[in-house]
């Protein structure tokens, strides 16, 4: 079965990553084949961004345009289709933001994660996001 614990702490890793802007450890999240899609409520879809490095691209590139404090919480997590080396996951986002001394929700949605493990532990092979509104 999956080691729930580590892919929790994958699933951290990366929302600390992105907040504390971590590259690093972000990339260390995703398979090198990693692919992401992101459908936002009333938009078009985002993606797909296949490869690590697009990726971490996509997520970079909106780093640079973003001049508040984000903070991705990942809650509900529920792992399902479980081996010794893989399992899906879905798990909750909320996404709070604080600028000029203001929190506010700023989106939330969900992550359908298929993880995987690797030599390095559980990493992130497909990820897809779904916002109920932009971010």
């Amino acid at each position: 079965m999956a080691d729930r614990g580590a892919i929790e702490n994958t699933l951290a890793s990366w929302a600390l990553g992105y907040d504390q802007r971590e590259p690093a450890r972000m990339e260390r999240c995703f398979t090198p084949d990693a692919d992401l899609i992101m459908d936002i409520s009333g938009a078009e879809q985002m993606g797909p961004y296949i490869g690590r490095a697009e990726v971490m691209k996509h997520f970079l590139d909106h780093h640079a345009t973003q001049t508040d404090q984000r903070r991705h919480i990942t809650t509900n997590v529920v792992v399902d289709d479980e081996t010794d080396t893989s399992a899906s996951v879905i798990s909750c986002l909320t996404l709070l933001v604080t600028e000029d001394n203001v929190i506010r929700l700023q989106a939330s949605g969900l992550y359908r994660d298929q993880f995987v493990k690797t030599d390095v532990g559980w990493q992130i092979k497909q990820r897809r996001i779904e916002l109920d509104i932009h971010y």
